[in-house]
Protein backbone atom coordinates (compact mmCIF):
# COMPACT_ATOMS: atom_id res chain seq x y z
CA UNK A 1 0.00 0.00 0.00
CA UNK A 2 3.03 2.21 0.84
CA UNK A 3 4.21 1.00 -2.86
CA UNK A 4 1.16 2.58 -4.13
CA UNK A 5 0.61 5.77 -2.54
CA UNK A 6 2.86 7.99 -5.04
CA UNK A 7 1.47 6.48 -8.28
CA UNK A 8 -1.61 7.50 -6.79
CA UNK A 9 -0.99 10.99 -5.87
CA UNK A 10 0.69 11.22 -9.08
CA UNK A 11 -2.16 10.13 -11.31
CA UNK A 12 -4.47 12.33 -9.24
CA UNK A 13 -2.13 15.66 -9.48
CA UNK A 14 -2.37 15.19 -12.99
CA UNK A 15 -5.76 14.92 -13.05
CA UNK A 16 -5.95 17.87 -11.07
CA UNK A 17 -4.16 19.79 -13.52
CA UNK A 18 -5.82 18.64 -16.10
CA UNK A 19 -9.32 20.19 -14.36
CA UNK A 20 -7.59 22.72 -13.83
CA UNK A 21 -6.19 23.72 -17.15
CA UNK A 22 -9.66 23.03 -18.65
CA UNK A 23 -11.27 25.14 -15.74
CA UNK A 24 -8.96 28.14 -16.54
CA UNK A 25 -9.75 27.85 -20.34
CA UNK A 26 -13.67 28.10 -19.78
CA UNK A 27 -12.50 31.38 -17.22
CA UNK A 28 -10.98 33.25 -20.04
CA UNK A 29 -13.66 32.01 -22.69
CA UNK A 30 -16.25 33.05 -20.42
CA UNK A 31 -14.54 36.47 -19.63
CA UNK A 32 -13.61 37.31 -23.48
CA UNK A 33 -17.83 36.35 -24.19
CA UNK A 34 -18.69 38.82 -21.45
CA UNK A 35 -16.75 41.36 -22.99
CA UNK A 36 -18.21 41.09 -26.49
CA UNK A 37 -21.19 41.32 -24.57
CA UNK A 38 -21.27 44.42 -22.91
CA UNK A 39 -19.24 46.14 -25.57
CA UNK A 40 -21.71 45.52 -27.70
CA UNK A 41 -24.48 47.41 -25.06
CA UNK A 42 -25.57 50.90 -26.68
CA UNK A 43 -27.75 51.64 -23.84
CA UNK A 44 -28.70 49.77 -20.93
CA UNK A 45 -27.04 46.63 -20.08
CA UNK A 46 -30.22 43.51 -18.98
CA UNK A 47 -29.74 42.37 -15.53
CA UNK A 48 -29.70 38.89 -16.99
CA UNK A 49 -26.09 40.05 -18.50
CA UNK A 50 -25.14 41.97 -15.91
CA UNK A 51 -25.29 39.18 -13.21
CA UNK A 52 -23.78 36.85 -15.76
CA UNK A 53 -20.81 39.20 -16.65
CA UNK A 54 -20.46 39.46 -12.36
CA UNK A 55 -20.80 35.81 -12.15
CA UNK A 56 -17.81 35.47 -14.96
CA UNK A 57 -15.95 38.75 -13.16
CA UNK A 58 -16.13 36.59 -9.32
CA UNK A 59 -13.93 33.58 -11.09
CA UNK A 60 -11.65 35.68 -13.11
CA UNK A 61 -10.63 37.61 -10.24
CA UNK A 62 -9.08 34.70 -8.48
CA UNK A 63 -6.77 33.18 -11.07
CA UNK A 64 -3.25 34.94 -11.93
CA UNK A 65 -4.35 33.89 -15.34
CA UNK A 66 -7.25 35.36 -15.96
CA UNK A 67 -5.81 39.00 -14.96
CA UNK A 68 -6.02 40.37 -18.72
CA UNK A 69 -9.54 39.80 -19.06
CA UNK A 70 -10.68 40.45 -16.10
CA UNK A 71 -9.63 43.63 -16.18
CA UNK A 72 -10.51 44.60 -19.47
CA UNK A 73 -14.08 42.89 -17.96
CA UNK A 74 -13.67 45.20 -14.82
CA UNK A 75 -13.57 48.92 -16.74
CA UNK A 76 -16.35 47.84 -19.55
CA UNK A 77 -18.91 47.18 -16.97
CA UNK A 78 -18.11 49.98 -14.29
CA UNK A 79 -20.93 52.05 -16.19
CA UNK A 80 -23.27 50.15 -15.88
CA UNK A 81 -23.11 49.00 -12.17
CA UNK A 82 -22.50 52.71 -11.51
CA UNK A 83 -25.89 53.58 -13.58
CA UNK A 84 -28.41 51.36 -12.37
CA UNK A 85 -27.25 51.94 -8.67
CA UNK A 86 -25.67 48.49 -7.94
CA UNK A 87 -23.23 50.47 -5.94
CA UNK A 88 -22.53 47.80 -2.55
CA UNK A 89 -21.37 44.53 -4.98
CA UNK A 90 -19.49 46.77 -7.32
CA UNK A 91 -17.07 48.66 -4.43
CA UNK A 92 -16.60 44.86 -3.36
CA UNK A 93 -15.27 44.01 -7.26
CA UNK A 94 -13.67 46.79 -7.38
CA UNK A 95 -11.72 46.65 -4.14
CA UNK A 96 -10.72 42.92 -4.88
CA UNK A 97 -9.43 43.85 -8.26
CA UNK A 98 -7.19 46.52 -6.79
CA UNK A 99 -5.50 44.19 -4.48
CA UNK A 100 -4.91 42.21 -7.69
CA UNK A 101 -3.25 44.82 -9.39
CA UNK A 102 -0.78 45.58 -6.15
CA UNK A 103 0.23 41.50 -5.95
CA UNK A 104 0.70 42.11 -9.68
CA UNK A 105 2.80 45.13 -9.35
CA UNK A 106 0.67 46.65 -11.95
CA UNK A 107 0.68 50.37 -11.26
CA UNK A 108 -1.39 51.50 -14.27
CA UNK A 109 -4.32 48.93 -13.41
CA UNK A 110 -4.29 49.90 -10.07
CA UNK A 111 -4.19 53.73 -10.22
CA UNK A 112 -7.31 52.95 -13.26
CA UNK A 113 -8.90 50.81 -10.73
CA UNK A 114 -8.19 53.22 -8.00
CA UNK A 115 -10.02 56.48 -10.35
CA UNK A 116 -12.77 54.17 -10.80
CA UNK A 117 -13.40 53.67 -6.91
CA UNK A 118 -13.07 57.00 -5.92
CA UNK A 119 -15.53 57.72 -8.82
CA UNK A 120 -17.72 55.53 -7.22
CA UNK A 121 -17.52 56.90 -3.89
CA UNK A 122 -17.97 60.31 -5.01
CA UNK A 123 -21.83 58.81 -6.66
CA UNK A 124 -22.91 57.89 -3.21
CA UNK A 125 -21.90 61.46 -1.33
CA UNK A 126 -18.99 59.82 0.59
CA UNK A 127 -16.47 62.70 0.24
CA UNK A 128 -13.86 61.76 2.79
CA UNK A 129 -13.06 57.97 1.17
CA UNK A 130 -13.64 59.69 -2.19
CA UNK A 131 -11.28 62.45 -1.87
CA UNK A 132 -8.82 60.02 -0.18
CA UNK A 133 -8.82 57.57 -3.64
CA UNK A 134 -8.34 60.34 -5.67
CA UNK A 135 -5.60 61.33 -4.25
CA UNK A 136 -4.12 58.39 -3.80
CA UNK A 137 -4.74 58.76 -7.90
CA UNK A 138 -2.68 61.47 -8.41
CA UNK A 139 0.21 60.58 -6.35
CA UNK A 140 0.51 57.13 -8.60
CA UNK A 141 0.20 59.26 -11.57
CA UNK A 142 2.52 62.18 -10.93
CA UNK A 143 5.04 59.72 -9.63
CA UNK A 144 4.33 56.90 -12.79
CA UNK A 145 3.46 59.59 -15.45
CA UNK A 146 -0.30 58.71 -15.98
CA UNK A 147 -1.10 62.01 -17.39
CA UNK A 148 -4.48 60.96 -18.49
CA UNK A 149 -5.78 59.66 -15.08
CA UNK A 150 -3.98 62.95 -13.02
CA UNK A 151 -6.28 64.59 -15.18
CA UNK A 152 -9.40 62.94 -14.83
CA UNK A 153 -8.56 62.51 -10.80
CA UNK A 154 -8.23 66.60 -10.77
CA UNK A 155 -11.41 67.17 -12.84
CA UNK A 156 -13.43 65.17 -10.62
CA UNK A 157 -12.22 66.52 -8.14
CA UNK A 158 -12.70 69.83 -8.73
CA UNK A 159 -16.33 68.66 -9.59
CA UNK A 160 -16.58 67.69 -5.79
CA UNK A 161 -15.34 71.59 -4.78
CA UNK A 162 -18.17 73.00 -6.95
CA UNK A 163 -20.25 71.30 -4.37
CA UNK A 164 -18.63 71.31 -1.62
CA UNK A 165 -18.72 75.42 -2.55
CA UNK A 166 -14.88 75.47 -2.59
CA UNK A 167 -15.08 77.60 -6.13
CA UNK A 168 -11.65 78.70 -6.20
CA UNK A 169 -9.65 75.14 -5.74
CA UNK A 170 -12.42 73.43 -7.75
CA UNK A 171 -11.89 76.33 -10.42
CA UNK A 172 -7.90 75.65 -10.45
CA UNK A 173 -8.25 71.75 -10.70
CA UNK A 174 -10.78 72.38 -13.66
CA UNK A 175 -8.52 74.91 -15.68
CA UNK A 176 -4.87 72.25 -14.66
CA UNK A 177 -7.00 69.07 -15.79
CA UNK A 178 -8.67 70.88 -19.42
CA UNK A 179 -5.04 71.96 -19.85
CA UNK A 180 -3.52 68.42 -19.74
CA UNK A 181 -6.77 66.80 -21.89
CA UNK A 182 -6.09 69.47 -24.63
CA UNK A 183 -2.58 68.63 -24.55
CA UNK A 184 -3.01 64.87 -24.59
CA UNK A 185 -5.84 65.18 -27.15
CA UNK A 186 -8.56 63.53 -25.41
CA UNK A 187 -11.86 64.75 -26.48
CA UNK A 188 -13.81 62.78 -23.62
CA UNK A 189 -11.80 64.73 -21.32
CA UNK A 190 -12.21 67.76 -22.21
CA UNK A 191 -16.03 67.15 -22.50
CA UNK A 192 -16.45 66.37 -19.32
CA UNK A 193 -14.39 69.10 -17.91
CA UNK A 194 -16.04 71.97 -19.92
CA UNK A 195 -18.70 70.00 -18.60
CA UNK A 196 -17.59 70.75 -14.95
CA UNK A 197 -17.04 73.96 -15.77
CA UNK A 198 -20.10 75.14 -17.21
CA UNK A 199 -21.73 73.92 -13.15
CA UNK A 200 -18.84 75.79 -12.03
CA UNK A 201 -19.63 79.19 -13.77
CA UNK A 202 -23.39 78.59 -13.43
CA UNK A 203 -22.78 78.65 -9.37
CA UNK A 204 -20.98 81.98 -9.92
CA UNK A 205 -23.88 83.56 -11.93
CA UNK A 206 -21.25 84.00 -14.79
CA UNK A 207 -24.04 82.94 -17.20
CA UNK A 208 -22.55 83.33 -20.60
CA UNK A 209 -18.91 81.58 -19.36
CA UNK A 210 -21.14 78.65 -18.21
CA UNK A 211 -23.25 78.54 -21.19
CA UNK A 212 -20.35 78.60 -23.61
CA UNK A 213 -18.59 75.84 -21.61
CA UNK A 214 -21.96 73.39 -21.77
CA UNK A 215 -22.44 74.48 -24.96
CA UNK A 216 -18.80 73.52 -26.00
CA UNK A 217 -19.59 69.72 -23.67
CA UNK A 218 -22.36 69.32 -25.34
CA UNK A 219 -21.00 69.71 -29.26
CA UNK A 220 -18.05 67.43 -28.56
CA UNK A 221 -20.70 64.71 -27.06
CA UNK A 222 -22.59 65.46 -30.14
CA UNK A 223 -19.94 64.67 -32.47
CA UNK A 224 -19.06 61.48 -30.49
CA UNK A 225 -22.39 60.29 -30.58
CA UNK A 226 -22.09 60.14 -26.81
CA UNK A 227 -25.80 60.21 -25.03
CA UNK A 228 -24.35 59.96 -21.44
CA UNK A 229 -22.54 62.80 -22.12
CA UNK A 230 -24.98 64.68 -23.77
CA UNK A 231 -28.26 63.43 -20.88
CA UNK A 232 -25.48 65.34 -18.14
CA UNK A 233 -24.95 68.51 -20.58
CA UNK A 234 -29.11 68.99 -21.47
CA UNK A 235 -29.39 68.48 -17.69
CA UNK A 236 -27.09 71.30 -16.40
CA UNK A 237 -28.36 73.58 -19.36
CA UNK A 238 -31.79 73.01 -17.83
CA UNK A 239 -30.84 73.71 -14.78
CA UNK A 240 -28.98 76.96 -16.30
CA UNK A 241 -31.89 78.17 -17.67
CA UNK A 242 -34.20 77.48 -14.68
CA UNK A 243 -31.54 79.70 -12.52
CA UNK A 244 -32.06 82.50 -15.15
CA UNK A 245 -35.45 82.68 -14.96
CA UNK A 246 -35.65 81.24 -19.09
CA UNK A 247 -38.21 78.33 -17.95
CA UNK A 248 -39.35 77.26 -21.07
CA UNK A 249 -35.76 76.69 -22.67
CA UNK A 250 -34.96 74.55 -18.82
CA UNK A 251 -38.13 71.94 -20.03
CA UNK A 252 -36.95 71.91 -23.09
CA UNK A 253 -33.25 70.52 -21.89
CA UNK A 254 -34.30 68.59 -18.74
CA UNK A 255 -36.75 66.82 -20.83
CA UNK A 256 -33.68 65.68 -23.23
CA UNK A 257 -31.79 64.97 -20.71
CA UNK A 258 -34.37 63.02 -18.48
CA UNK A 259 -35.50 61.15 -21.51
CA UNK A 260 -31.69 60.05 -22.37
CA UNK A 261 -31.30 59.03 -18.31
CA UNK A 262 -34.76 56.72 -18.48
CA UNK A 263 -33.13 55.12 -21.82
CA UNK A 264 -29.51 54.68 -20.24
CA UNK A 265 -30.69 53.32 -17.09
CA UNK A 266 -28.96 56.50 -15.17
CA UNK A 267 -31.79 56.32 -12.22
CA UNK A 268 -30.41 58.48 -9.80
CA UNK A 269 -29.83 60.84 -12.07
CA UNK A 270 -33.32 60.83 -13.16
CA UNK A 271 -34.76 62.42 -10.08
CA UNK A 272 -32.50 65.67 -10.82
CA UNK A 273 -33.62 65.80 -14.14
CA UNK A 274 -37.29 65.44 -12.87
CA UNK A 275 -36.60 67.99 -9.78
CA UNK A 276 -35.37 70.76 -12.35
CA UNK A 277 -38.49 69.86 -14.54
CA UNK A 278 -41.20 70.13 -11.28
CA UNK A 279 -39.23 73.92 -10.51
CA UNK A 280 -39.71 74.78 -14.04
CA UNK A 281 -43.08 73.67 -14.76
CA UNK A 282 -44.47 75.14 -11.56
CA UNK A 283 -42.72 78.59 -12.86
CA UNK A 284 -44.37 78.28 -16.37
CA UNK A 285 -48.14 77.66 -13.87
CA UNK A 286 -48.44 73.84 -14.83
CA UNK A 287 -49.06 73.00 -11.21
CA UNK A 288 -50.35 69.26 -12.01
CA UNK A 289 -46.80 68.28 -13.85
CA UNK A 290 -44.82 70.25 -11.09
CA UNK A 291 -46.66 67.75 -8.75
CA UNK A 292 -45.70 64.56 -10.90
CA UNK A 293 -42.32 65.34 -11.43
CA UNK A 294 -42.15 66.19 -7.87
CA UNK A 295 -43.31 62.63 -6.68
CA UNK A 296 -40.78 60.77 -9.14
CA UNK A 297 -37.73 62.98 -8.09
CA UNK A 298 -38.66 62.63 -4.59
CA UNK A 299 -39.03 58.41 -4.74
CA UNK A 300 -35.87 58.26 -6.29
CA UNK A 301 -34.00 60.49 -4.00
CA UNK A 302 -35.26 58.29 -0.39
CA UNK A 303 -34.45 55.37 -2.65
CA UNK A 304 -30.56 56.79 -2.44
CA UNK A 305 -30.44 58.85 0.55
CA UNK A 306 -29.72 61.38 -1.27
CA UNK A 307 -30.08 64.24 1.73
CA UNK A 308 -29.20 67.28 -0.92
CA UNK A 309 -32.14 66.29 -3.42
CA UNK A 310 -34.31 65.69 -0.95
CA UNK A 311 -33.99 69.37 0.57
CA UNK A 312 -34.08 70.57 -2.62
CA UNK A 313 -37.71 68.87 -3.81
CA UNK A 314 -38.50 69.85 -0.02
CA UNK A 315 -38.24 73.42 -1.32
CA UNK A 316 -40.08 72.68 -4.51
CA UNK A 317 -42.99 71.14 -2.99
CA UNK A 318 -43.24 73.76 -0.27
CA UNK A 319 -43.06 76.33 -3.23
CA UNK A 320 -46.09 74.32 -4.42
CA UNK A 321 -47.85 74.63 -1.29
CA UNK A 322 -47.22 78.35 -1.42
CA UNK A 323 -48.76 78.38 -4.80
CA UNK A 324 -52.01 76.71 -3.77
CA UNK A 325 -51.75 78.79 -0.62
CA UNK A 326 -51.30 75.51 1.65
CA UNK A 327 -49.31 77.76 4.25
CA UNK A 328 -48.92 75.18 7.03
CA UNK A 329 -47.28 72.48 4.63
CA UNK A 330 -45.34 74.74 2.86
CA UNK A 331 -43.90 75.99 6.45
CA UNK A 332 -42.64 72.17 7.24
CA UNK A 333 -41.46 71.51 4.20
CA UNK A 334 -39.38 74.97 3.95
CA UNK A 335 -38.27 74.42 7.39
CA UNK A 336 -36.86 70.86 6.30
CA UNK A 337 -35.08 72.26 3.57
CA UNK A 338 -33.19 74.90 5.70
CA UNK A 339 -32.64 72.64 8.41
CA UNK A 340 -31.12 69.89 5.77
CA UNK A 341 -29.05 72.39 3.56
CA UNK A 342 -27.63 74.52 6.70
CA UNK A 343 -26.27 70.77 8.47
CA UNK A 344 -25.22 69.85 4.67
CA UNK A 345 -23.32 73.14 4.35
CA UNK A 346 -24.97 73.89 1.04
CA UNK A 347 -24.99 77.71 1.08
CA UNK A 348 -25.59 78.14 -2.77
CA UNK A 349 -29.25 76.34 -2.47
CA UNK A 350 -29.79 77.46 1.42
CA UNK A 351 -29.71 80.90 0.46
CA UNK A 352 -32.52 80.63 -2.29
CA UNK A 353 -34.67 78.83 0.23
CA UNK A 354 -34.19 81.21 3.10
CA UNK A 355 -35.32 83.94 0.50
CA UNK A 356 -38.48 81.57 0.25
CA UNK A 357 -38.62 81.22 4.07
CA UNK A 358 -38.66 84.96 4.34
CA UNK A 359 -41.60 85.12 1.77
CA UNK A 360 -43.49 82.76 3.63
CA UNK A 361 -43.23 84.32 6.59
CA UNK A 362 -44.36 87.60 5.17
CA UNK A 363 -47.15 85.78 3.77
CA UNK A 364 -48.27 83.95 7.50
CA UNK A 365 -47.65 88.15 8.75
CA UNK A 366 -44.45 86.30 11.00
CA UNK A 367 -42.96 89.78 10.46
CA UNK A 368 -40.22 89.61 13.45
CA UNK A 369 -39.38 86.30 11.70
CA UNK A 370 -38.91 87.56 8.41
CA UNK A 371 -36.47 90.54 9.47
CA UNK A 372 -34.83 88.17 11.77
CA UNK A 373 -34.53 85.91 8.61
CA UNK A 374 -33.17 88.70 6.69
CA UNK A 375 -30.85 89.31 9.33
CA UNK A 376 -29.24 85.79 8.27
CA UNK A 377 -29.10 85.94 4.79
CA UNK A 378 -27.17 89.29 4.81
CA UNK A 379 -24.46 87.07 6.78
CA UNK A 380 -25.04 84.18 4.55
CA UNK A 381 -24.18 86.94 1.91
CA UNK A 382 -21.19 88.58 3.25
CA UNK A 383 -19.59 85.00 4.67
CA UNK A 384 -20.14 82.53 1.35
CA UNK A 385 -20.80 84.66 -2.01
CA UNK A 386 -18.66 86.99 -4.12
CA UNK A 387 -18.74 88.52 -7.71
CA UNK A 388 -21.86 88.08 -9.46
CA UNK A 389 -23.86 85.90 -7.11
CA UNK A 390 -22.68 88.27 -4.48
CA UNK A 391 -24.27 90.92 -6.73
CA UNK A 392 -27.57 89.57 -7.72
CA UNK A 393 -28.21 88.27 -3.86
CA UNK A 394 -27.80 91.31 -3.08
CA UNK A 395 -30.50 92.70 -5.66
CA UNK A 396 -32.62 89.93 -4.58
CA UNK A 397 -32.39 90.60 -0.20
CA UNK A 398 -33.24 94.51 -1.12
CA UNK A 399 -36.29 93.76 -3.05
CA UNK A 400 -37.66 91.18 -0.09
CA UNK A 401 -36.74 93.92 2.37
CA UNK A 402 -39.09 96.53 0.28
CA UNK A 403 -41.54 93.20 0.22
CA UNK A 404 -41.51 93.50 4.09
CA UNK A 405 -41.51 97.17 4.75
CA UNK A 406 -44.78 97.17 2.65
CA UNK A 407 -46.44 94.42 4.09
CA UNK A 408 -45.32 96.53 7.53
CA UNK A 409 -46.61 99.24 5.96
CA UNK A 410 -49.98 97.81 5.57
CA UNK A 411 -50.14 96.40 8.66
CA UNK A 412 -50.12 99.39 10.62
CA UNK A 413 -52.59 100.99 8.28
CA UNK A 414 -55.12 97.91 9.12
CA UNK A 415 -54.33 98.67 12.57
Amino acid sequence: MIATTPLMSETNSAADNSYATLFLGYVNQSLAEALTTVRAVETKLADEERVQACHVLDYGLRAAESWTGACALTFALATYMERGGHWDIWQQFLERAIVAAQERHDIDHEITLTALLARLYQRRGDAQVMMRHYRQVIRLSRRWGNRFELARACSNLGFHYIFSEHLWRAEMLSLTALSIFNELESAHGRAHTHNHLGILFTQKHDWMRAKEHLLSACAIWQTRQDQSGLMRGHGNLGFLYNETDNYDDGIYHSTIALKLAEILGEEPLISSFAANLSLANLKIGNVQKAKEFAVLAEKIFKKYADRLGLAQIAHTNGLIAIYEKNYVQAQALINYAVDSLTELNKYYFLFQVKLTKVHLEIQLENYICAKDELAELDTLLMEHFSGNALQAYNAKLTEKRRQLELALADADETD
